[in-house]
């Protein structure tokens, strides 16, 4: 792996998560994700994560500065994760699977 490769944040290592992560590392970036529940993280690191696996939310964020982050956990989470990211690492790329959110009033801090 190249020392200028990219380091990416997929918060969220389900189905979704883990396809990103499997894309991204394709391409040469250097992947960690987050994922509370703990047979998720394994997968994500069996499959060949290229970087840390958290279980915790604010350990991932603050792990590294991060050269960006997918989001790819339940909606319910997209907002809150995504605020919580571009504060800890201003004018970094974000990618959010869709919805945004749940319903409309979820969305409206964004």
């Amino acid at each position: 792996m190249n020392p200028e490769s990219p380091r990416l944040l997929v918060l969220g290592a389900g189905s979704a998560g883990r396809r990103h992560g499997r894309n991204l590392r394709q391409l040469g970036a250097k992947v960690s994700a987050f994922d509370p529940r703990a047979d998720r993280g394994a997968q994500f690191r069996d499959e060949g994560a290229t970087g840390a696996v958290f279980a915790d939310l604010a350990e991932a964020v603050h792990a590294q500065p991060w050269d960006g982050c997918v989001i790819a956990s339940p909606p319910c989470f997209h907002v809150d994760q995504i605020l919580r990211f571009a504060a800890a690492h201003p004018g970094k790329k974000i990618y959010s699977e869709k919805p945004l959110g749940i319903d409309a009033p979820s969305c409206s801090p964004l």
